[in-house]
């Protein structure tokens, strides 16, 4: 889904902010944004970001209010693989304009 530069920019920032959290407690993380290694594609969709710690892994979809409605089968296909293995989540996380 093509999304306006604002929304980008917001998107990208919350991306951002929820990768450098997770390399803060020390869990390898590939993120779809410069500065970051790319995470692989899952079924042919790339989520924002990929961490592993240990055994561990999470993948992380952050939406936009506009994307949450558009974008479903990308998400039901990051939640069918993570329901492949109890050792693998799927969380899905909304990007907000800051006020």
């Amino acid at each position: 889904m093509r999304r306006t530069r604002k929304a980008q920019s917001v998107h990208a920032a919350k991306v951002r902010e929820v990768a450098n959290r997770y390399k803060r407690e020390r869990w390898k993380v590939k993120a779809d944004l410069p500065g970051f290694k790319e995470p692989r594609t899952v079924y042919g969709n790339r989520p924002d970001i990929i961490a592993r710690k240990g055994q561990k892994t999470r993948l992380i979809e952050v939406e936009t209010r506009k994307s949450m409605t558009t974008d479903t089968a990308q998400r039901a296909t990051f939640q069918r693989y993570a329901n492949l293995s109890p050792k693998i989540s799927f969380k899905t996380l909304i990007a907000k304009r800051r006020r």
